[in-house]
């Protein structure tokens, strides 16, 4: 009785049996495996599969960080260049606009040197007319000149003789000035037609801006090298700033564009029109039609996409034509 109590209280100990069946005909193995193995194992395995997914989520991270870092490299890069196009840029022209104006001041310099001689002329005609006229003209003529006076007259009458000489000579380099003056205003005015500043479209809605964004056919993201301005197929479009055609026909994503050479280093561009209404060699005047707003090439739909670049690198065009 003793013995059966006791068999009864004691605890039965739980394992599991794995069968090893080999193909060969070999014979059947059985290997019996306690609980706490199982448990342990378990365990094991649910940490090697939870440090398999860190391991890939962090390889997956470190990818993902490294193709941003590379993108935001290239951004960085993308935007020095662009600082130092347009500081480039600005020098040349800083320089250009130094030289017109020391130009315009050694016009405007003589132009008071004229002014002033002729006022020392006005003065000097004044004075005489005083000095003699009206004084022999008080005196009806009866009082004789002494020979004090007609020499002081001859000496004054020479001295305008020789003012006038000068003020004839400043008007012959005058006249070689107004004409350098009108070359010099004829430059400058034909310089600033050449900047792209006249906003290219009727509409004024900008779809895209510039710089880096997700492109919306491409699914990646990508550099947008000008602003996409809205509009509808058929509007108007045109140049920006004066100067010759360098293409107009089909170029891929662009669609049909036409490329206006400006000069100075600066090139427009206009995309995805739907007409071209210029051809390579026209010169273009400053807001003259030259085509009609499309959505060929790359495009989701009728808009503008317009580019300026200087010295062939894409620029920020609302730094040209305002917003």
């Amino acid at each position: 009785m003793k013995r059966k109590a006791f068999d009864t209280h004691h605890k039965e100990r739980k394992y599991s049996t794995f069968m090893y069946i080999p193909h060969n005909g070999g014979a059947t193995k059985t290997i019996r495996v306690t609980s706490p193995i199982i448990k342990l194992s378990s365990l094991f395995m649910m940490f090697i599969v939870i440090i398999s997914l860190l391991v890939v989520g962090l390889t997956y991270f470190i990818n993902e960080s490294r193709d941003l870092s590379s993108k935001l490299s290239e951004v960085v890069n993308e935007q020095q260049m662009q600082v130092s196009v347009l500081n480039s840029y600005i020098q040349r022209q800083s320089y250009l606009i130094e030289n017109k104006s020391d130009e315009l001041m050694s016009i405007e310099g003589l132009q008071n040197s004229i002014g002033m001689a002729l006022m020392n002329l006005s003065i000097k005609l004044e004075n005489v007319t005083t000095t003699y006229v009206d004084t022999y003209a008080e005196s009806s003529g009866t009082a004789p000149l002494s020979y004090t006076q007609v020499e002081a007259f001859l000496k004054d009458a020479q001295d305008l003789a020789n003012t006038l000489s000068k003020v004839e000579q400043l008007s012959a380099t005058s006249d070689s000035q107004l004409l350098s003056f009108n070359l010099l205003k004829n430059e400058l005015k034909k310089y600033l037609d050449k900047i792209p500043s006249v906003w290219p479209t009727e509409s004024t809605a900008i779809n895209s801006p510039f710089g880096t964004r997700f492109h919306p056919i491409l699914s990646v993201y990508k550099t947008h090298t000008g602003v996409d301005l809205g509009g509808t197929k058929g509007d108007d479009i045109y140049a920006s700033g004066e100067g010759t055609v360098v293409f107009s026909g089909y170029n891929g994503g662009y669609g049909y564009m036409i490329k206006i050479d400006h000069g100075e280093g600066i090139e427009t561009i206009y995309g995805h029109c739907s007409k071209l209404l210029v051809n390579v060699g026209d010169y273009v005047e400053k807001g003259q039609l030259i085509g009609l707003v499309g959505s060929t090439g790359l495009s989701t739909g009728p808009h503008l996409h317009f580019e300026v670049r200087i010295d062939n690198v894409p620029v920020n065009p609302l730094a040209f034509i305002g917003e």
